[in-house]
């Protein structure tokens, strides 16, 4: 007999999306919520774009060359950079670039951006939304929904 699976399958709506991007707009901790940005944009997982160095990347090829050493499978990966993911790099290269893209205190990766995203989710009115969501959401709007489309996904303006 197989043990029963909970397998978590929450993804953002179009109108989600929409709300999301505008309350993400709206986040004080800039790096915080260029990193969910570029997360949502990339598919990537969190401690994948969390710790990306700027090394890593070939804004002219428009990649992000993951080392086999950070990725999870443990295989070095070839992940493509799309307008919204570069946007949100050319953003964290004006503020200063530092051996991460998105550095938190004192130089280092940043640790977590949960408490980041539960501002952003109550401002968006948004409930039961985990950072591990943004991967899944971004897979189904690559798969084509539309969703992405009607919601108008686009880089959100800054405040």
């Amino acid at each position: 007999m197989h043990a029963e699976q909970n397998v978590r399958m929450r993804t953002l709506s179009g109108d989600e999306l929409k709300r999301f991007l505008a309350a993400l707009a709206e986040e004080k901790s800039r790096v915080m919520a260029d990193a969910l940005l570029f997360g949502l944009a990339t598919a990537a997982r969190r401690e994948e774009y969390l710790q990306l160095k700027w090394s890593e990347l070939s804004v002219d090829e428009r990649i992000w060359r993951l080392p086999a050493a950070r990725a999870k499978s443990g295989k070095a990966r070839v992940i493509p950079l799309n307008d919204i993911a570069l946007k949100v790099l050319a953003t964290r290269a004006e503020a200063g670039k530092v051996e991460y893209v998105f550095p938190g205190r004192k130089g280092k990766a940043l640790a977590s951006p949960e408490l980041a995203l539960k501002r952003v989710i109550a401002r968006a009115g948004i409930t039961d939304l985990k950072v591990h969501d943004l991967r899944r959401s971004a897979a189904r709007f690559r798969r084509g929904n539309g969703a992405a489309a009607r919601s108008g996904w686009s880089v959100p303006a800054r405040s």
